[in-house]
């Protein structure tokens, strides 16, 4: 019962909450392997900081390569490595995954993303065999004039084909995500299966999460999430319950623990059984000083005591601070790093043709908090301002989400950032 809705969890345990997109949920609802061909297919359980940002060259560094090793109950052995590869604006373009087979390393699977204004509108999921790629599955996606994911449909490739599997509609309002609809292909037509509503706090966090089911004639409630956070808006805990019999009941309890630089150190799961919480399973980070995660080590819970099972270590690339040019952009590009951000954000744009500009930041109430102008530059030229969690006063505005707009002629885009004090 509680399968569907662990996605869910992973989606909001992120401390990037509002800048992970749908399509990072998406491929936890793949196996994390498959058996094609006689050989087996790895998929990572996550892609570690893919949609945090769209400007990942704002940051020192990026993300380069992840090594995953499995315990053989002595060793650390390893298992399979994720490699990324970005384009010339810092976008994820490809992360390729090796498996270690007879001493060396064998490319396996591929992940191949193509963007419109800086969204994802299409991840490729392909496998290797016999000395070629081969389509494996697809996620196909659509936006609203103010970035947010309003539609993915999931397709499997079949021979010389795609057919549908799944369909995700999403419903907002202000740039709120309130519902998502989860339908699959009959053959003809999308039905209904599963239908999700989003509550929020004061500040604008998800505070719970209900979930129902299509059961022919009616919606019934299925499973909810309820979260807590701590004053810096950190999701410490994240309760699932199950409703039967007219009463909702505890399934699984996710706890987390953070450093003082709002750094997630671990992650336990327990489970609900004959009124007592048993531990499951824990995760374990660990940051440099530039508070990158550096390190994760994954147990199971078994025979009165944590037991290793999966480690996974991060390498990163420095890279380059000096400005470039790009050519050949035909859309607005923007972005803001970090978010979410404590006390201050950078947010940058790249123009597509020369031009002045003005970058405006509102509540969610819809009222101006801020605004930049920039006077016209020449276009491919990253612009950089550093937003400080100040109104055009001078004074510290409240926890929450806030929309970011730039304008330039006929060209606007929009996007969204989480402020955390």
């Amino acid at each position: 019962m509680k399968i569907v809705f662990l996605l869910l969890i992973f989606l909001f345990l992120n401390p990037s909450l509002f800048t992970i997109t749908f399509v990072t949920a998406s491929l936890e609802r793949l196996e994390n392997s498959i058996s094609l061909n006689g050989l087996t297919y790895h998929f990572p359980d996550q892609i570690p900081e893919l949609y945090k940002d769209i400007y990942r060259h704002l940051r020192d560094y990026r993300l380069d390569e992840i090594y995953t090793y499995n315990w053989s109950g002595a060793n650390w052995l390893y298992y399979y490595k994720q490699r990324y590869f970005y384009d010339q604006t810092g976008l994820v373009e490809e992360i390729r995954i090796y498996v270690w087979m007879m001493g060396n390393w064998a490319q396996n699977t591929r992940y191949l993303m193509t963007y419109s204004t800086g969204n994802v509108v299409e991840l490729l999921i392909q496998v290797w065999s016999s000395g070629q790629w081969h389509n494996y599955y697809r996620m196909l996606l659509d936006y609203d004039d103010e970035g947010n994911q309003t539609e993915e449909i999931d397709q499997f490739w079949n021979q010389d084909r795609w057919e549908n599997s799944n369909r995700y509609e999403l419903i907002y309002e202000d740039s709120i995500l309130l519902e998502q609809l989860t339908q699959y292909w009959a053959g003809e037509t999308w039905l209904d299966e599963y239908d999700y509503f989003y509550f929020y706090d004061e500040n604008g966090l998800v505070s719970g999460i209900i979930q129902y089911q299509w059961l022919g004639e009616d919606w019934l409630e299925y499973y909810q999430l309820q979260h807590s956070y701590d004053l810096s808006g950190n999701l410490t805990e994240v309760l699932g319950r199950y409703y039967y019999n007219g009463s909702w009941l505890n399934d699984e309890l996710v706890t987390n623990t953070y450093d003082d630089n709002n750094n997630r150190l671990s992650s336990q799961t327990q489970y609900w059984y004959f009124s007592n919480w048993f531990d499951l399973d824990l995760t374990l980070n660990s940051y440099d000083e530039n508070n990158l995660l550096m390190e994760s080590i994954f147990q199971l819970w078994e025979a009165e005591g944590w037991h290793n099972e999966l480690r996974e270590v991060y390498f990163y690339e420095e890279v380059e601070s000096e400005d470039t040019v790009l050519t050949g952009i035909c859309d607005i590009i923007l972005g803001n790093y970090p978010n979410p951000f404590n006390p201050e954000t950078a947010i940058s744009f790249i123009l597509p043709e020369s031009g002045e500009a003005c970058l405006t930041i509102y509540n969610l109430k819809g009222e101006i908090v801020n605004s930049f102008d920039f006077l016209p530059s020449a276009p491919g030229i990253r612009t950089t301002v550093i937003w400080d969690g100040k109104d055009v006063s001078g004074r510290n505005v409240s926890s929450g989400l806030y929309m970011y707009s730039l304008t330039s002629g006929e060209l606007r885009i929009a996007r969204k950032m989480l402020l955390i004090r």
